[in-house]
């Protein structure tokens, strides 16, 4: 597995874009398999262009969010444009988006967990939006369906309440749920 992480302070959308993605091909030489794309509230307004430029750059796939806090190398960004990106080489990735209420998870898109059955070399990243997805009752669920899966991840900053997220699932700009 070869991964590279890359970030850009750039207050403009599409220079932080170029800058990110181009340090990312650079480093790996080639698409990668995977991206985790985490954007500063700052470019909030040019978020489904930040998506569509880094898919079509990078390729494979795109999980990502709007978050109000971003951590690039040392520096941690808040309430200044900022865009970092993931990426990796891997044998295997499938991004999901996820629905839920309060009992847990009610779909998950592709259905691959019914694949997943007691396979021990797996993991999840999880990205959620605290106010439209029941996380504690999620992780219960995938905890005993699923008791050989890590599950690793993060809340999304749902800015202006429900619906406020914005959460990346390969082609997909996401405003609830999780990916």
């Amino acid at each position: 597995m070869a991964f590279a992480a890359a970030a850009s302070w750039h207050p403009n959308a599409a220079a932080a874009v170029g800058e990110a993605t181009g340090a990312i091909l650079e480093r790996l030489g080639d698409s990668p398999d995977v991206t985790f794309a985490f954007v500063s509230e700052s470019h909030r307004g040019s978020v489904v262009a930040i998506h569509s430029a880094i898919r079509q750059l990078l390729g494979g796939s795109l999980i990502g969010a709007v978050t109000n806090s971003v951590i690039g190398g040392q520096v941690e960004a808040e309430n200044t444009p900022a865009l970092v990106l993931w990426s990796a080489h891997l044998e295997d990735a499938t991004p999901l988006s996820f629905t839920g209420t309060g009992a847990g998870i009610t779909s998950v898109i592709p259905d691959v967990m019914s694949e997943i059955g007691e396979r021990d070399d797996m993991s999840l990243i999880l990205v959620a939006d605290p106010l439209t997805f029941a996380v504690d009752a999620a992780l219960e669920q995938l905890s005993r369906d699923f008791p050989n899966v890590t599950v690793v991840g993060g809340m999304v900053s749902p800015i202006g309440g429900p619906g406020g997220a914005r959460m990346f699932c390969d082609d997909d700009v996401h405003s609830s749920g999780a990916v």
